[in-house]
């Protein structure tokens, strides 16, 4: 958690940087259940909640399928207090 936060407190540090499969930092602790470190970048106004995967996956549900109900719940609660977010046609 404290390399975490000392990475997000860098500004050089993209929080939204993904990996080849268009993973986020947030994706992967979603999907290993990592809640503290879940909660730490969702404090970051930057992180993305709803980024998706090549495969459309978000960490919610990747949290859902590997069936972390304790992340989950905090994603979702996230979600329902932000209002949709209108999505670019490409």
């Amino acid at each position: 958690l404290e390399v975490v936060q000392l990475l997000l407190a860098d500004p050089r540090v993209d929080p939204n940087a993904r990996t080849q499969r268009q993973w986020t930092a947030l994706m992967c602790a979603a999907n290993k259940g990592h809640l503290e470190v879940v909660q730490e970048l969702l404090d970051d106004t930057q992180v993305d909640s709803e980024a998706q995967t090549i495969e459309g996956y978000t960490a919610l549900t990747l949290a859902q399928t590997i069936h972390h109900s304790d992340v989950a719940a905090v994603l979702l609660a996230l979600q329902e207090e932000q209002p949709p977010r209108k999505r670019r046609r490409l």
